[in-house]
């Protein structure tokens, strides 16, 4: 009769390290399936750890993703922060584009904001509008500091509008931007590098604009005001 060898004994982790496993699987898991297929039991056996251990760390299926959020949304705040930091020349920006397009679309945290979102969840305690100001207005305290365009402390609301242009153009891009490529003829099927060159075409746009084109409202208020006083003087000009 064959007796049967000790059973492996669990590894002994430290909470922090144990922490990032669970949320190292966890992500792993949400970018494959989606954050309907989550189940911690399954998660649990997977990295060898007990149910009552991942509960102990999260409280719940919900705390745990949460938590994977939040980890996500510092490693975004963090990469944006690192680039700053550098000179953000187009290589730069570019770069920048592609790995937060990386971290929305490969790793399904779009898709799992959209998931919180509809699921009736408060996304808010995540810090996403914190991080989302903070970034504004470190990237507008630049522009004034470089004096892009003549940029003042006045033209911040403009600094934020791009930086939330950036973020939802990001984000809409990782949720359907393959479909619409391909309403538009050049999806991923017949037109393997048209995300990249959108990318690069934005990271374009966005950078230029905040280095030299200015606000978009003072440029808009300014043209329809002189376009307005042009075409009265000629009407006036026709009159007499």
């Amino acid at each position: 009769m064959g007796t049967k060898g000790p059973r492996p004994g669990r590894i002994r982790r430290t909470a922090d390290d144990a922490r990032e496993l669970i949320l190292d699987a966890a992500e792993a898991q949400l970018a494959r399936q989606g954050p309907d297929s989550l189940r911690l039991v399954q998660l649990a056996d997977e990295i060898g750890m007990s149910h009552p251990a991942i509960l102990h760390h999260f409280g719940s299926r919900d705390g745990l993703v949460r938590a994977v959020v939040e980890r996500t949304a510092r490693r975004i705040e963090a990469q944006v922060f690192a680039t700053l930091r550098g000179d953000l020349g187009d290589d730069q920006a570019v770069s920048l584009m592609e790995r937060l397009f990386r971290a929305l679309a490969d790793e399904g945290h779009a898709r799992l904001l959209v998931w919180m979102y509809l699921s009736g969840h408060d996304v808010d305690p995540v810090g996403y509008g914190v991080r989302m100001q903070h970034i504004a207005q470190t990237i507008h305290a630049m522009r004034v500091a470089g004096g892009a365009c003549g940029a003042t402390k006045a033209d911040a609301e403009d600094t934020l509008f791009t930086v939330l242009l950036a973020g939802l153009a990001l984000f809409g891009n990782a949720i359907a931007g393959d479909a619409l490529r391909t309403s538009a003829g050049i999806g991923d099927d017949v037109d393997a590098g048209a995300n990249g060159r959108f990318l690069t075409w934005l990271a374009k746009l966005l950078r230029e604009h905040l280095e030299g084109a200015g606000s978009a409202g003072s440029a808009g208020s300014a043209g329809g005001a002189g376009s307005a006083g042009s075409a009265g003087t000629e009407r006036s000009a026709r009159r007499e």
